[in-house]
């Protein structure tokens, strides 16, 4: 990819990189780190290098929620929130977003670095929360997940498209720009299942304080998105679990 960017002209001077690619479920991270370093913070450096050096400007990276260091009990994670390099995906996110700060510090990048909070919808990947409920669901069986306590910030892919277009489309500034993409809202894994049950058509999973995950939350404050944006993600995660489950079982 990086290699790719040293073909034809220089890109204009208002291009936007936007980089998503990765290795991007945790569990597959754990079982090769190097190739997780390797993919996840190396090629992101590699990018940005070359895109420098073809004279691009403007790039915005795709990073997770999951760089921040868990709460119990807590409210919602600002940018300002400590970080943690718990597993080899968020310590090769870290790494990348280091690496890239460093670089717009020093060789004129402006850089935009947005956290993502727990992306669903139609195309998701094995493995991720919402489909797991969901398959569990298509086959029929009520869907009893592994933390079903945990409070996350659910969001709809289409509203990582038109965050990611906005912040794109802000004057750019020469450094790095950090910003929480989410909702701001939190749901507990059960309540998620339940609703997925429901459009199922199966018993819904208990819901209650004796559940594992229990007290843990992963919400984003999205106040800096609202503010530089004006604009917040708008699909309700009904809407958005119905979207996803038509599209499953098309």
């Amino acid at each position: 990819m990086a290699q790719g960017l040293g073909q034809g002209p220089g890109p204009a001077v208002d291009t936007v990189l936007f980089h998503f690619a990765a290795l991007s479920m945790p569990v597959d991270c754990a079982r090769d780190p190097e190739r997780a370093r390797a993919l996840n913070a190396g090629m992101a450096m590699a990018l940005g290098r070359a895109w420098l050096e073809r004279g691009g400007r403007q790039m915005v990276f795709a990073s997770s929620a999951l760089v921040y260091a868990p709460v119990m009990d807590g409210g919602n994670i600002s940018e300002d929130g400590p970080v943690l390099g718990r597993n080899p995906y968020t310590e090769a996110k870290l790494a990348a977003e280091e690496g890239l700060s460093s670089l717009a510090a020093e060789g004129g990048l402006a850089l935009q670095i947005v956290r993502l909070s727990n992306v669903y919808g139609p195309g998701a990947h094995n493995g991720t929360v919402v489909l797991e409920a969901m398959q569990m669901a298509r086959a029929g069986q009520t869907p009893i997940m592994r933390r079903p306590g945990e409070e996350l910030d659910l969001l709809y892919v289409d509203d990582v498209t038109q965050g990611m277009l906005r912040l794109a489309a802000l004057e750019p500034e020469l450094g790095c720009r950090l910003v929480n993409l989410a909702t701001g809202v939190g749901w507990r894994v059960a309540r998620m299942a339940a609703e997925v049950s429901r459009l199922a058509g199966v018993a819904p999973p208990p819901d209650d304080e004796s559940q594992p995950g229990y007290g843990y939350r992963l919400v984003l404050d999205n106040s800096r998105l609202r503010r530089l944006t004006g604009w917040v993600p708008r699909t309700e995660v009904t809407e958005g679990l119905e979207r996803t489950w038509r599209a499953y079982v098309a």
